[in-house]
């Protein structure tokens, strides 16, 4: 009774100082993240969870359950080698989130395009990357994945540019066209738009009906592409030179 009692004691004293020390390192870690120019993705905080109970349960090996550490370590690359097999995807996911933080390839805060998927990534896990999308919904794209499809880093200026694809007539005068789309803008967007980047039009060629017209209206951050592509498109309508 007395050993039982003697195991019970030391494991809960591990347990006790892995919790600690767990506290300690990973409070310092995010400060030396938050001080240095190091992604602060929660893929590296578990990493060293893992590693700090890691090495609580090979301290209690031997004292509580009677297993030599050497050997309980052996066996567990058997396993893991058995295991592995089974959970390549898994592998593959993790050394994904580890090469895409650590070659800077990208990191917490980043704007992104991934295939159909444009939106801002808002951390980096053990198997996925999460990103925020432009209609604010949560797009959980696994790292290999994205460590093999075409990825797009968007900057501030692009990110937050609202595009309104327009059909213009082709006997239209482009002088008006420009000055009514510039009117809609500034009684439309008012405090929206970006004051250091002007409204671009960009006509890309004629097409049967007219000729098609892209608008790149730039916004202040967290001012919505969507409702201001909704707004404009409200703001034009019955336009005499919009191609029906």
């Amino acid at each position: 009774m007395t050993e039982l009692v003697g195991k019970i004691v030391y494991l809960a004293v591990a347990v006790a100082v892995a919790l600690v020390v767990q506290r300690i390192l990973v409070r310092i870690a995010r400060k030396a993240f938050a001080a240095s120019d190091l992604p602060s993705a929660s893929i590296f905080i578990n990493v060293l969870r893992a590693l700090i109970w890691s090495l609580a349960l090979i301290s209690v090996l031997q004292p509580v359950f009677g297993v030599q550490p050497t050997a309980f370590v052996t066996a567990l690359g058997v396993v893991s080698v058995a295991i592995s097999l089974g959970l390549q995807d898994t592998i593959s996911n993790l050394i994904g989130g580890f090469s895409l933080l650590l070659f800077r390839v990208i990191q917490p805060g980043d704007h992104v395009t991934v295939g159909s998927v444009t939106g801002t990534v808002r951390d980096v896990t053990w198997r996925s990357t999460a990103v925020v999308d432009l209609a604010g919904n949560l797009q959980i794209i696994p790292n290999s994945v994205l460590n093999s499809t075409s990825l797009t880093k968007v900057t501030d200026k692009n990110f937050n540019c609202a595009k309104l694809p327009l059909l213009v007539r082709a006997d239209a005068d482009l002088s008006d066209v420009e000055a009514d789309i510039r009117a809609a803008a500034a009684s439309a967007l008012v405090g929206r738009t970006d004051p250091a980047n002007d409204l671009v039009l960009h006509y890309s060629g004629t097409q049967l009906g007219g000729a098609p017209l892209t608008c790149y209206i730039y916004l202040v951050p967290d001012a919505s592409t969507f409702d201001a592509v909704d707004d404009m498109m409200r703001a034009l309508s019955g336009a005499e030179w919009l191609a029906a």
